[in-house]
């Protein structure tokens, strides 16, 4: 076979791949673009959203130190409101006494969809 037939066809395959990730992140996140941001910008590397079957990434963030841990989000939403959470995760906020480990990287506009929905976790 050809070299570069045999590269088209593995990069058909990785791009079907990607696709299809894709698509099951969307699947899983419906129509709700807070939940959307909160799968495409990784947050399960570290959080789990039991009470909307959202578990950690196998492989996540563990540490034998049970206070470090990431918590559960599920009803995160009775403790803080949306505006908070924008804050805290632009490390403009903090818990007690710590900032939010991670760095936001997505849009602005993904963050407040974010904010908006973890309120909404009640």
């Amino acid at each position: 076979m050809h070299k570069g037939f045999i590269l088209r066809i593995i990069l058909t395959a990785v791009v079907g791949l990607a696709f299809f990730a894709g698509a099951e992140q969307q699947t899983q996140a419906g129509d709700n673009p807070g939940k959307t941001a909160f799968l495409s910008n990784k947050c399960t590397m570290c959080h789990s959203i039991q009470s909307e079957k959202i578990e950690k990434a196998s492989g996540g963030y563990q540490t034998s130190k049970e206070r470090n841990v990431p918590p559960d989000l599920s009803g995160i939403g009775k403790k803080h409101n949306a505006e908070w959470f924008a804050k805290y995760l632009k490390h403009q906020e903090e818990l007690n006494s710590l900032k939010h480990a991670k760095t936001w990287r997505g849009t602005e506009e993904q963050l407040q969809a974010l904010a908006k929905w973890l309120e909404g976790l009640k």
